[in-house]
């Protein structure tokens, strides 16, 4: 999103309280991504287009920037049980279940990676991947 005094390409906070659809395209998260590619968005926008809706007067991204300062962060939001998840209003079985979906399938995957024989002569990536399967995992 551009907003004045900001610099290019830096990540400017989401209108909290807004709905996506009062805002101009340009500035709308799913536009941006198409544009920027998701380094171009903040966790909170990614996250909220995973979810895909809010809630009544809360964006998708509201609800999102809300369970990441809840669980301190992706990790703690990836590690968050679904009745944690369920607890934040707006964020019910269908938003939880997503969410831990794509966690338990990230965390599969670097599981995957780790054991390739590319990743064995790559000391530093293999450490670089098993530091952030152990964040998300544990």
């Amino acid at each position: 999103m551009t907003q004045a005094g900001a610099e290019p390409g830096a990540l400017v906070p989401f209108p909290r309280g807004r709905v996506l659809r009062e805002l101009p395209a340009a500035e709308r998260p799913r536009e941006r991504l198409e544009l920027r590619g998701p380094s171009g968005l903040s966790s909170a926008e990614l996250v909220g287009l995973l979810w895909g809706s809010g809630s009544r007067g809360r964006s998708a991204v509201d609800l999102a920037e809300d369970a990441i300062a809840r669980f301190e962060g992706l990790t703690g939001l990836a590690r968050a049980s679904g009745l944690e998840l369920e607890a934040i209003p707006g964020v019910g079985g269908a938003k939880a279940a997503q969410l831990h979906e794509q966690a338990k399938r990230l965390g599969a995957e670097v599981e995957a990676k780790l054991a390739t024989p590319e990743a064995e002569g790559d000391w530093s990536r293999v450490m670089k991947l098993l530091e952030i399967a152990m964040d998300i995992l544990l």
